[in-house]
This record gives structure tokens, C-alpha cells and sequence, in this order.
């Protein structure tokens, strides 16, 4: 019995031992095998993601070379922005070690965008589309923009870019003048700037640097006012042509918030024989002719237009407004003009679209022959202004217009004994009035708001900055 008792116990420990085995058996196996899948998920997560940022950097290379496509075709239309009309129709492409890019472009008459695609395509061919809808801005790109040259009188100060389709020459007396925005001249190749430090424009004069660039186009301008008048909300007819107003010289425009004030000129003081002639120098005699209504709210799409006429125009404004005195014909130098008769302010700075803008077909003029009296003494406009084919400046400007005395006998005002105060943006097809007969001192400011809320329908021009108005990838 004890010999059986003590095998079975024998058997019982082998077989406790052959458990033991199988147990570390399968927990070898099931550690091998965790350990293999993990092994197998790092190496497929690495390759994963070896595979994932190899296509992250070839999409990259794929947007930076459609963007460098973009960037191209923008600066061609910089240059021409008939650039995409160009036949036959301009697809210009590049290649290098990483790849390639090629543009195109089309034109929507409707809004006046041109639409750019670009394609990048990396040499292990992965690509990518940008595409951007952009269009050149209107004219108050610049403080100061002249179609002839630019002279900058002392006590002058502009702050903001200017361009000039001739030179741009900074007078050395009085006060220096100054422009603290990038000044660019049109006279090739390297533009005509002075005074020069160094063989290079006076850094201490340029502030913002000087650089040529090809000149201001005003032609493609007669378009826009053709709109602009087919569009008006508000068309004011010639004044002459109803026989309403006898020795009509145009119209009185007295911005007031959101309406106007309208009357018909029919005199303006221009004698100055006398102290009291002179108190009284530059101002209005007007009249409202029967059944003429004289208080009108400024239209909806903001476009006042005048055909054929002159207009003096004061007041302030809460509503986004184009004034437009057109010529009566393209020989016309007589109507088509605008006389600031005294400041013109915004009367909500804080709203970027309110705006203003004062277009001519011939000139504006910024009357310092005005007296104190009539006038502000410091003029204030606060304004895009934009002389299509003439200038902006003083009436006098060298002709019989309002000859101004230098010293009055009888006691009265000399002249000139305002100050100017430009807050806006002026644009003259033949030039931007600066000298010192003009004003006492004289501060031309740049509002950037007109860069993207210009006035209504205010006209474009070729040759100019490209602003992109949308961007997306496809």
C-alpha cells in the first residue's frame, strides 16, 4: 500500500511539471505574437507616415510652384492689365529640378475680375491648383498720382505713396517737403527723382523709397464715366438747357449727411478792389429755379452725376457718394469742372465704406483765392479726387482766372492765407498742384480705406497695383 501511495504522489508531481511547461509555453507564444503585432503596427505606422509626409512635402512643393505661377501672371498684369487679352492667349509656364507650373487666365466683363489658375506640378507628379480672382484698384492707390511731373513745394508734406508719370523733384526751400510713402516716377529706366544723396533719392526727403514704374494711363477712364452716368441714381442735366436759370454757371452741391443741397450758380465774387470786395472774394450767388426740388437724398448706389456742367461742392457726408461733372464734349474745356468751395468731411470715420469721391473730366480746383470769410482757413477734404484730363490745384494757375493781388491798398487780405488739408487721395491727368503760391502749408494724407472701398463706381486705370480680391486652391 505505501509503495502505491508513494508512486501515485510521484506521478502527481510530473504531472503538476508537464502543466507548468504548457503554461509558459503559450505565454511565450502569446508575448511573441504581441510583440509581433506591435512590431508589424510601428513599422507600418512608419511607413505610414514616411508615406504621408513624402506626399505632404511633394503637395507643398506642388502649391508653392502654382503660386510662383500666380505670383507671375500678377506681375504681368501689373505691368499690362490687357496682359490675358494678349493674342494668342498668354499661357506662360516654367520648369526646374522640382517641378513645373503653368498659368492662364480669363476676363469677366461683367464684374471686371480677371481669373487666374495656376497649376504646380512636382517632378514625381503630384499637383496642385491655386486659383484668384483680382482686378486693378481704383486710382486713390496713391495719396498723390500725376500725369505730368511732380513738383514738391517747401512746407509740404505727403504721407503716403505717389506716383508721377514724369519726375518728382522735392523743393529745398523753407521747410524741406517730405513723402513718407514709396514715390514712384515714370521716366524710364530709372525714374527722375530730387534731390539726390549718394547718386540715390534723399532717403531723409523719400521716406518711403523711390523706384520707377510705368506710367498712369488715363484713356481707359471714358468707359467708367459712360457707366457711371447710364448708372446714376441722381443725373443732374446741364443747367443751361432748361432756361430755368438765366447766366447759369453750373450747380452747388452742399453735402449734408446723408441728403445734398442743390442750387444753380449763377455768379461768383472775383473783385478785390476794395477790403470789403476782398472779405467777400470767391463767393456764390445762387438761385432755385421754379418747381426745383433743392434738397435730395443722396441715392442709393451713391452716384450723383452732372452732365455737361460745372459744380462747387462743401458739406459733410454719411453716405458713400460719387460726384461726377462730365464735359460736353471731348474738345470741351469749358464745363466738365469741380470747385471745393469749402471743406469737404466725413462725417463717420470709423465706418470704412463711407467715402467720397470727386471725379472732373477737366479740373478740380482747390481755391485758396477764397476768402477766410467764405472759406475755412484751413481747407479741409477729406475726399478721392480725380481729374481726368486736367489738373488739380489752384484756378489761378497762371492765367487771367482770378488774378490775386500780392498786397491789397485799401487794407484788405494777401494771399494766399488758407492752409490745405488733403485727407484722401488726388489723381490729375496733367498734374497735382504744389507750390507755395497755392497754400500756406499744405499736408497731402492717404486714407487707405479708398483702396478697398473706393467711391461708386469709381473709374479704373491700367498700369497700376494688382489687388487680389479672393484666393483659394482647388
Amino acid at each position: 500500500m505505501e509503495r502505491t501511495v508513494t508512486d501515485h504522489k510521484v506521478d502527481i508531481r510530473s504531472r503538476r511539471t508537464g502543466d507548468d511547461d504548457g503554461i509558459a509555453m503559450v505565454t511565450v507564444i502569446a508575448v511573441v505574437t504581441i510583440l509581433f503585432l506591435l512590431v508589424t503596427t510601428l513599422i507600418t505606422l512608419t511607413t505610414y507616415r514616411t508615406m504621408q509626409s513624402s506626399s505632404y512635402v511633394s503637395r507643398t512643393q506642388a502649391t508653392q510652384l502654382a503660386d510662383a505661377g500666380l505670383n507671375y501672371y500678377l506681375y504681368q498684369l501689373g505691368l499690362n492689365y490687357t496682359y490675358y487679352s494678349v493674342s494668342p492667349t498668354p499661357t506662360p509656364s516654367a520648369t526646374n529640378a522640382q517641378g513645373s507650373w503653368t498659368a492662364s487666365a480669363t476676363y469677366d466683363p461683367t464684374s471686371r475680375l480677371v481669373v487666374i489658375r495656376s497649376v504646380g506640378t512636382t517632378a514625381d507628379g503630384i499637383s496642385r491648383v491655386i486659383m484668384a480672382k483680382c482686378s486693378p484698384p481704383p486710382p486713390p492707390m496713391y495719396a498723390i498720382g500725376s500725369g505730368g511731373n511732380i513738383d514738391v513745394g517747401a512746407n509740404t508734406l505727403i504721407s503716403g505713396p505717389m506716383r508721377s508719370n514724369g519726375y518728382v523733384h522735392i523743393a529745398t526751400g523753407g521747410t524741406q517737403g517730405i513723402i513718407t510713402g514709396l514715390a514712384q516716377s515714370g521716366v524710364s529706366p530709372n525714374g527722375d527723382f530730387s534731390p539726390l544723396k549718394s547718386g540715390a533719392a534723399d532717403p531723409t526727403r523719400f521716406k518711403g523709397g523711390a523706384q520707377y514704374y510705368p506710367a498712369l494711363s488715363f484713356d481707359t477712364m471714358s468707359a467708367d464715366v459712360a457707366k457711371m452716368k447710364s448708372t446714376a441714381g441722381l443725373l443732374l442735366p446741364n443747367s443751361r438747357s432748361d432756361g430755368k436759370t438765366p447766366a447759369a454757371l453750373g450747380y452747388l452741391i452742399t453735402l449734408s449727411n446723408n441728403q445734398i443741397g442743390v442750387r444753380r450758380v449763377t455768379a461768383e465774387s472775383r473783385t478785390y478792389n476794395s477790403a470789403a470786395n476782398i472779405a467777400k472774394l470767391g463767393s456764390l450767388t445762387t438761385t432755385v429755379p421754379p418747381s426745383v426740388q433743392t434738397t435730395l437724398a443722396i441715392p442709393a448706389n451713391g452716384i450723383i452725376f452732372v452732365d455737361s456742367d460745372n459744380v462747387w461742392v462743401s458739406g459733410t457726408y454719411t453716405a458713400r457718394v460719387t460726384i461726377c461733372a462730365s464735359r460736353a464734349s471731348s474738345s470741351d474745356k469749358t464745363y466738365g469742372n469741380i470747385t471745393v468751395s469749402n471743406s469737404v468731411k466725413c462725417g463717420v470715420k470709423t465706418d470704412p465704406v463711407i467715402v467720397c469721391g470727386l471725379m472732373a473730366q477737366n479740373n478740380i480746383w482747390l481755391p485758396d483765392w477764397y476768402s477766410t470769410t467764405v472759406m475755412d482757413p484751413t481747407l479741409t477734404i477729406e475726399a478721392a479726387l480725380l481729374a481726368q484730363y486736367g489738373t488739380i490745384g489752384d484756378a489761378y494757375n497762371g492765367s487771367t482766372t482770378f488774378p490775386l493781388p500780392t498786397a491789397n491798398p485799401n487794407g484788405g487780405t494777401q494771399y494766399p492765407t488758407h492752409n490745405l488739408a488733403l485727407a484722401g487721395s488726388a489723381l490729375g491727368a496733367t498734374g497735382v498742384g504744389f507750390q507755395a503760391q497755392y497754400f500756406i502749408n499744405r499736408t497731402y494724407g492717404f486714407d487707405s480705406r479708398l483702396t478697398t472701398n473706393p467711391p461708386p463706381n469709381w473709374p479704373r486705370s491700367d498700369n497700376q497695383w494688382i489687388v487680389v480680391s479672393s484666393w483659394w486652391l482647388d
